[in-house]
């Protein structure tokens, strides 16, 4: 059996050719069969973009003290930064281990959007419009420490996962920075 263009047919026909006896096929229009294949691809990406959603996400400024920036979608229980550990245990860390109490945590009042979208860019311990302190429970937060890694973030609803960044101070510099395992 092979697959080939026959003569007889109108341009853009393909008909399989069979030795006696076997059954043949025949495949209207090519043009007909791409149109088809594109509309189902469109379809398969389309239906797959539906289900999925950007998760949120905490930028950095990279200034000390840093001031965080919340993007995505979903609704913002808190606002918290936590001391993980040193540079050295970095390494050693992981993101899914119990954290640590807040050394600053912040909460959105009821009387103002807790969504994401519409949240202030949040400066390490400076309290937003629309929120309110709850670590310390009075007066600031204390200082970042040098070369301790901070998680900033918290979590989320109306959304896939919560939101963080880790980071840590260098002089008057923040550096993002990433956990291996």
């Amino acid at each position: 059996m092979y697959i080939g263009l026959n003569p007889d047919y109108q341009q853009g026909q393909a008909q399989i050719q069979t030795a006696p006896g076997e059954v043949g096929i025949m495949i209207s229009s090519c043009r007909a069969v791409r149109d088809r294949l594109i509309l189902v691809g469109l379809i398969l990406l389309t239906g797959g973009q539906i289900g999925c959603q950007m998760d949120p996400h905490v930028s950095i400024d990279g200034q000390n003290p840093p001031t965080f920036k919340l993007s995505g979608p979903g609704n913002s229980y808190f606002f918290w930064i936590v001391e993980v550990g040193s540079e050295e245990q970095l390494a050693s860390l992981r993101p899914d281990s119990p954290a640590a109490d807040p050394i600053w945590k912040i909460v959105p009042n009821p009387d103002f959007s807790d969504r994401i979208a519409d949240l202030p860019s949040i400066r390490y311990g400076d309290i937003p419009k629309g929120f309110k302190q709850t670590v310390p429970e009075k007066g600031s937060p204390p200082p970042l420490k040098e070369g301790i890694v901070y998680s900033a973030g918290g979590p989320t609803y109306n959304a896939d996962s919560g939101a963080a960044v880790w980071f840590v101070v260098h002089g008057e510099k923040t550096i993002e920075v990433s956990w291996r395992h």
